[in-house]
């Protein structure tokens, strides 16, 4: 459908339809004075021209009732301005011809076509309005052309331009209307996405006898590419996952969202190293050139409290607010045949370990464009040694808001050991 057929459609709506009710009735009003005005002071007419004054009102209390009484998409527009025309002029013909006073309301049916045909039905009816002021005065023995000549090359002028105008503005109404539901359909799918995504995600971290854990996360935009998850790869055993999706929006998110729901399913039974070297290559196989994805996956014996972790190119996690370093293994997806060398160390009751999306340590100032960095962070924990996973994530979250709003996903694990975990 092209836009001119849009736009008879919006006018056909209910856009301008009201206005063939609202505007028949000064016109008919105009109508009925200039007959009585015509009879009172110049009663010495041909019977004709009391007749087609009389049919031109009949034709008006019908058209009236017309519109009053059928629904208005189903109104013949063309039709209803073609009697217009017809009726408008025989009235003219008899009371005048060229010099009969309703010959002006021909400007009134040249204006309402353009408004409801545009540029084409704004010209045809001002070239008919025209042709029918220049046919009167051949019919009227005592016109004056001088007035025919000045009046009748008006009707297609006026016409084409209010027709113009109309269509284009009628345009411009389309295509804000379009936007807006453009927007409209965006939105909703972001947010259909965005309730995915979050499916994907656990709703709260799980219960460990002897351990707190706390997790926030917030996405720089409706979807993001940070996500964690927690698996239970054997029993006594809690993998915790933390990772990022090179880039931002609906790509970065769809690439988390995928991850999270293939992560749970891979072969628990086997070692870590292998299940993350499967999903790089299969990540591999399908992120376009240069995406990757940055992930930190730790296992924790719960009754032991040993720990440990492979870094796939993700931000190291803070041990007693002090950065552990770990061996630096490439991103998940950029190179074949990946490997990690894992580290272990022993959570002893007391000792807190921080992990966090680089989102958290790159989160800038606005003002002086410093970026919240290392030092900052482990004065934050250095702070909060004693707190809980809770407090000690919130404080975090509360630092990056107060160093200037993030644009990156955010996302912060908190894992705390209390006291000995029962065997």
């Amino acid at each position: 459908v092209n836009i001119s057929q849009r736009a008879l459609a919006m006018v056909s709506a209910g856009g301008f339809l009201p206005m063939l009710r609202t505007g028949r009735w000064p016109l008919s009003a105009i109508e009925t004075v200039l007959s009585l005005a015509l009879i009172l002071w110049f009663p010495l007419r041909p019977l004709a021209a009391y007749a087609a004054m009389t049919f031109l009102l009949a034709y008006n209390a019908a058209a009236l009732w017309l519109l009053y009484h059928r629904p208005l998409q189903k109104i013949p527009i063309r039709s209803v301005l073609g009697l217009d025309f017809l009726f408008l002029a025989n009235t003219c013909l008899w009371t005048g011809g060229s010099n009969s006073p309703f010959l002006g309301l021909f400007y009134l049916l040249v204006l309402v076509s353009a408004l409801f045909f545009d540029l084409t039905g704004g010209l045809l009816a001002g070239v008919a309005a025209g042709g029918i002021a220049v046919v009167l005065t051949l019919l009227t023995p005592d016109a004056l052309w001088e007035l025919t000549r000045d009046t009748a090359p008006y009707f297609p002028i006026v016409g084409a331009f209010t027709g113009f105008i109309s269509g284009q503005m009628k345009r411009w109404q389309i295509q804000v209307q379009e936007s807006v539901t453009e927007s409209r359909l965006q939105r909703q799918e972001l947010e259909l996405a965005r309730s995915v995504q979050q499916s994907t995600l656990p709703a709260q971290p799980p219960t460990l006898p002897g351990y707190g854990l706390a997790v926030r996360a917030e996405t720089s935009r409706e979807v993001g590419g940070d996500f964690h998850l927690f698996l239970t790869p054997r029993p006594g055993v809690i993998g915790l996952v933390l990772g990022d999706v090179s880039g931002k929006g609906m790509a970065a998110a769809l690439t988390a969202t995928g991850i999270g729901y293939l992560l749970p399913h891979l072969r628990t039974q086997s070692p870590a190293e292998v299940r993350l070297s499967v999903l790089s290559d299969d990540l591999r196989g399908r992120l376009p050139s240069g995406a990757f994805v940055a992930m930190l996956y730790a296992e924790l014996e719960t009754e032991t409290g040993s720990l440990t972790l492979w870094n796939a190119g993700h931000a190291p996690p803070w041990h007693n607010a002090k950065e552990l370093p770990l061996g630096g293994a490439p991103p998940l997806g950029m190179l074949p045949n990946w490997k990690a060398r894992p580290q272990t160390l022993s959570l002893a009751p007391g000792d807190t370990l921080f992990f966090c999306s680089d989102g958290v340590l790159e989160a800038r100032h606005p003002s002086t464009g410093e970026e919240l960095g290392p030092q900052r962070l482990a004065d934050l924990l250095a702070a909060h040694l004693s707190a809980s996973p809770d407090t000690i994530a919130d404080a975090a979250l509360d630092s990056v808001h107060g160093h200037g709003e993030p644009a990156d996903d955010l996302t912060i694990l908190v894992l705390r050991r209390e006291s000995q975990a029962a065997g």
